[in-house]
């Protein structure tokens, strides 16, 4: 039993790290592979219009604006080297959870004179751009979810929670607010053994964070999986890969 558990935790955890690379290499290692499907090239052009974002902006309407900027990674290759390098050298899964550390990367990004105007053409300004860019890796990486994955997400989740605690903390905090004061008491003593024995602080402290991460994504799945962005990068997902891919000459 153990062992499969093992192996789902192991499987749970490849899945995030895939799931957080997809952007990266639609961007970065693809953009040079030969495409074995037709891509749809012609589906950027036709349905983004060019116009700035502003407050009467669907969120739909900006995620094909950051679509279509990201078709001028094909004539500046260098740039897409340039964000894998950076996004490598972070911890791939907060990248989707820390929308600071991602925009500070964006921002530092080497970008071509023709790309600078594009954002202000697309976007008015680059705060306006780097907060569209954030929600679109957001909302495609979040597309790769489905209720089959979140299932297996769950159980890795309560895989860590038996790992490091004796008591669920889930319980404790009903008990907690039944306002039972001899029962309080009671907890305050469970509290100071809460921790699995013969668990670092530092293991302790890796675990929980995996278990938050995870408690993360599922959250915000189960908040977003009925929107209309989320519909849309469901459906859309396989056509922003392929129309970013170029063949080789």
């Amino acid at each position: 039993m153990n062992n499969k558990l093992i192996k789902n935790n192991r499987l749970s955890t490849m899945f995030l790290v895939i799931m957080a690379c997809v952007l990266i290499i639609f961007i970065t290692l693809k953009i040079f592979a030969k495409n074995e499907t037709p891509a749809d090239k012609s589906v950027v052009l036709s349905t983004v219009n060019i116009y700035n974002v502003n407050e009467n902006d669907s969120e739909i309407e900006k995620f094909k604006k950051v679509w279509e900027f990201l078709y001028t990674f094909k004539n500046n290759k260098e740039l897409a080297y340039e964000l894998r390098r950076k996004i490598e050298k972070q911890e791939l899964l907060s990248l989707l959870i820390n929308k600071d550390n991602f925009k500070n990367i964006v921002k530092t990004l080497k970008y071509d004179q023709n790309q600078r105007k594009l954002i202000t053409t697309l976007f008015v300004n680059e705060e306006n751009f780097y907060q569209a860019f954030y929600e679109f890796y957001f909302y495609l990486i979040m597309s790769q979810l489905d209720e089959s994955k979140v299932s297996e997400l769950k159980k890795q989740a309560e895989f860590i929670k038996r790992k490091v605690y004796k008591i669920d903390p889930e319980v404790i905090k009903k008990i907690k607010e039944k306002n039972d004061s001899e029962l309080n008491q009671l907890l305050q003593e469970v509290d100071k053994s809460l921790y699995q024995p013969n668990l670092s602080e530092r293991k302790i402290s890796i675990l929980l964070s995996e278990l938050n991460k995870i408690n993360y994504v599922v959250s915000t799945y189960e908040l977003i999986k009925n929107s209309e962005s989320f519909k849309w990068f469901v459906n859309k997902r396989i056509s922003i890969i392929n129309s970013l891919v170029l063949e080789k000459k």
